[in-house]
Formats: structure tokens, C-alpha cells, sequence
């Protein structure tokens, strides 16, 4: 699915009584997630509609009145197809037994579809079966999610006054409107992979200027600067984005969240990592692929932006893969992080655990990623006719092939050290972060297992800087 969230970014000034004022700016962030969450009692506040749990099922406030609902809309249906003999003709013709059939799938997509740990995986014949339910249940319940609204999110943080006051500021920390008819991964997968091969405005495109930093070892970095006709003396707002898995400044999520940005009077820049990018592409120059963590790419990265702008207010917005990188590079640089607050969105904190979940239970989505992520590798390999650090690819590739056979030996491990190399590119102390840090994750992502969100909720315990915000959907 597709949700938009506002969130906030603070900006700290000191006013004459010494105390901090923030500047709030409200910003729209596109997610592709995943379903339902289950409330973490401690510390957290939670503003609306939470289901009660019996055993693995849910039985809502929520779920109780759309069967209700679904009965009346049903009857008004009828009413209205009274007039609509051949249509009534047709169901009258169906025998009993397949009319009660549909009416039961519904009823027990409906119920699928409210589980709190959802199935969204199709690796088994039982996962394909609560798949489909679980779909059918999105789909019949398409209306009824839009004409209630939304739900309150889970926040989690430290009791301090940054925190409450930024909290208290942004009103999209009580209410959470999903797009109705993307709740389900699967569709908004489907839509995000059609929305990414649509073609583009020519304006979106020729508003990029691309400029490119070399690193010692040759390899080449791009940041993507959105151009707005502004001098750079006159811009006060920054926003540094780290692009999702693979993607550059022109990915579909990340032109939501540049535009979103631009109208609101930001400077954006996109960071596209060596080796990737789909409509604007950073070939590999070197047989050093992209990290998985923090590396001096994006140090660097950072700090030309920083150099560029030395008296702005620099955020930070990571979405997928480039959350993970900034939530790293806020605990691994502490105090001396030259992004004052960054908002990283589905973030995963164990590569271990995540690829191999990915491979197990999305056979048909884990290809796709992987060879994503492996044009920049093979076109370079294919150029230079070398496997000396990349090993030979074969036909359908999954993540633990892109880890051993690229990236691990790209970055000096060798392809039986992929689960070292994975655990080094996992977030560092995160009690080290010293500035505002928003997570924001949905239990039921269809890429990170809910055992590792449950972990991410629960990072605000390690600083006062970092406010966890958990969706159900």
C-alpha cells in the first residue's frame, strides 16, 4: 500500500531566555508497507481503535461493524437492483451452495484480512491460501476504509519536552489514513512497479542537475539536486535524501516525497549510491559495490551538502534501504551528525534476518530485488570481463546470491563471510544519537519480519533523540 504520513522535522534556535523554540515543518513521506500492528504496552500512547486479540484471530470494534456495514450496504444493494431484473435473474439462477460460497469468502477474507500477524507471503500452499483471503478481504473492504477514516498510530518515546512538543505539533501522530484500495502489499506493489514504468513529465526530469563526487578508490557518488532557481545564500531548509533499495531521485516514492518538500520551500537533494539508479543510472566504476550500512559514500555525500550550505537547517529522509543508512549514520556520528533530525521510514535493523525471511516466503518478489540490485555488478563485469570479486551469476538470483556473490566481496569479505558482512552493515549503539530521530515502521511489513519491527519499536528506550511511530496498516 501507499500511505502518506505527515511528520515533522525540528529545527532547534535558542531564543533570548535560552530556551528551545522549534521550527516545525509538516512533510508529507510516501511508505510502501504493510498491514496491522500489536501495541506495545509500555510507554506507549495510542489514540483510537485498537483490536482486542482472541487467540490468532482479531475481533474489532472495527471488524464487528464492517460485517455489519457489509450486510447493509448489501441490502441497499439489493433495493437498488430490484429494478435490474436481468441481474437479479442471474443471481437468483446460482445454486445455493456457490452463492453461500462467495458470501463466505468475503466473510473470511474479511477476518483474514484483521489478523494482526497477516501471512503476505506465498511460499507454501497455506501462505497462498491466507494470501488470497487476505486480499479478498481488502478489496471487499475497499469502502468501508474509506468512509471511516483513519486510526491512531502507535508512538513511542522518552518522556522530554523536544519530544512532547513535537508529538503535540503534528496532528498525523493521532490519525493515520491508509489509501483505501493499497492496504494490501501486494497491490501496492503491483501499483508502485506500474507507477515506476509509467513515462515522466519532461519538468520532473530536466529539473535534476546531477553532480557527481569522486571517491579515492574511483568509484563515483551522485547527488541529485532538485533546482528551484534560488541561490544557495537564500535557502535555509535542506533536505537530504537517501533513495530506497536501488533507486535515484526519479524513483516513484522519492519523487512524492521531493515534491512534497519543494512545495513546502525546501532545497531537496537525492543521493544515488555507485552502481544503481533506474531512469537516471550511476554505472559501477569500480568492483566496489554499494553498502548496506554506513560507509564514507555517504559520509561524504553528507558533509558536500553540509559544505554547500553551511548555515541551513539539514534534515534527512531515508525511505527502505536509505532509512536503514541514515538511521546508521545518526549512531555512528553522534554529535558530530551533520543532519540535525532525520526521519528514516521502514528501516530493517538485522540484514540477516531480513534476507533470508525475503527469500523464504517472497520466492517471486526476492528475484526481483536481487536483480535490481545487480545491474550495476553485471554491467560492470560484463565491461571489464573480471570475476576476480564478483562470482558468476546465474539465472534467478536471490538476496543471499547478490550478498555472497557481490556485495560481501565487493567490500573485502569473501562470499562465506556474507553473515559477517551483513551484521556490519546493521545500525551501530543506537544510544549514541544525539539528534531527532523519527522511526516509523508497520508490523506487518511485507519485507521485514514482524519480530524485527517489534525490535525497532522499542528503540526509542535507547535514546531520548528517537520517537518510534508503529502503523497498523
Amino acid at each position: 500500500r501507499v500511505l502518506c504520513l505527515c511528520i515533522p522535522l525540528a529545527r532547534g534556535s535558542q531564543s533570548k531566555s535560552g530556551t528551545s523554540v522549534f521550527r516545525l515543518s509538516s512533510v508529507i513521506m510516501c511508505r510502501i508497507a504493510a498491514p496491522p500492528v500489536r501495541p506495545v504496552p509500555e510507554g506507549a500512547a495510542s489514540w483510537r481503535r485498537w483490536s482486542v486479540v482472541k487467540g490468532e484471530q482479531v475481533i474489532s470494534g472495527r471488524g464487528l461493524t464492517a460485517l455489519v456495514a457489509l450486510v447493509a450496504l448489501k441490502s441497499a444493494a439489493l433495493a437498488v437492483l430490484d429494478q435490474q431484473a436481468a441481474i437479479l435473474q442471474f443471481f437468483q439462477d446460482l445454486p445455493v451452495l456457490v452463492y453461500l460460497g462467495y458470501v463466505l469468502a468475503g466473510v473470511a477474507g474479511i477476518m483474514a484480512s484483521q489478523r494482526y500477524h497477516r501471512v503476505s507471503a506465498h511460499h507454501s500452499s497455506y501462505a497462498l491460501v491466507m494470501t488470497a483471503l487476505e486480499m479478498t478481504g481488502d478489496l471487499v473492504m475497499i469502502p468501508w476504509i474509506a468512509l471511516t477514516g483513519g486510526e491512531g498510530p502507535m508512538v513511542n518515546f522518552q518522556k522530554t519536552a523536544t519530544n512532547e512538543a513535537l508529538v503535540s505539533a503534528c496532528s498525523s501522530f493521532k490519525e493515520y489514513c491508509c489509501t483505501p484500495y493499497l492496504r494490501n502489499p501486494y497491490l501496492a506493489f503491483v501499483y508502485l512497479t506500474i507507477m515506476e514504468l509509467l513515462p515522466l513529465p519532461a519538468a520532473e526530469v530536466n529539473r535534476i542537475r546531477r553532480q557527481k563526487i569522486t571517491m579515492p578508490d574511483g568509484g563515483v557518488v551522485c547527488l541529485d539536486w532538485i533546482e528551484d532557481g534560488r541561490k544557495d545564500a537564500e535557502v535555509d531548509r535542506v533536505l537530504f535524501v537517501a533513495s530506497t533499495w536501488t533507486g535515484d531521485a526519479l524513483a516513484f516514492p522519492i519523487r512524492l516525497l521531493v515534491n512534497r518538500f519543494v512545495a513546502e520551500g525546501w532545497r531537496v537533494v537525492v543521493m544515488t549510491k555507485r552502481g544503481c539508479g533506474l531512469r537516471m543510472p550511476n554505472p559501477l566504476m569500480t568492483e566496489r559495490a554499494f553498502h548496506l550500512g554506513i560507509d564514507a559514500d555517504l559520509i561524504t555525500a553528507v558533509d558536500v551538502v553540509a559544505e554547500r550550505h553551511p548555515g541551513a537547517f539539514i534534515g534527512g529522509a531515508g525511505v527502505s534501504k536509505g532509512a536503514s543508512e541514515l538511521r546508521a549514520y545518526v549512531a555512528a556520528m553522534g554529535k558530530a551528525s551533520r543532519l540535525h533530525a532525520v526521519v528514516a521510514l521502514d528501516a530493517a535493523s538485522d540484514w540477516n534476518e531480513v534476507i533470508a525471511s525475503v527469500d523464504e516466503t517472497l520466492p517471486a518478489i526476492a528475484p526481483i530485488l536481487a536483480e535490481a540490485a545487480l545491474l550495476g555488478p553485471k554491467q560492470y563485469q560484463a565491461t571489464h570481463k573480471t570475476r576476480e570479486v564478483f562470482g558468476k551469476f546465474g539465472g534467478r538470483s536471490r538476496l543471499r546470491d547478490l550478498v555472497e556473490k557481490a556485495l560481501a566481496p565487493s567490500q573485502g569479505f569473501g562470499g562465506e563471510q556474507a553473515e559477517l558482512f551483513m551484521h556490519t552493515c546493521n545500525p551501530g549503539d543506537m544510544s549514541a544519537v544525539a539528534v531527532p530521530l523519527l522511526e516509523v515502521l508497520s508490523i506487518n511489513d511485507l519485507l521485514i519480519p514482524p519480530k524485527i519491527v517489534e525490535e525497532g519499536m522499542k528503540m526509542h528506550r535507547a535514546s531520548p533523540h528517537i520517537i518510534n511511530l508503529t502503523t497498523r496498516w
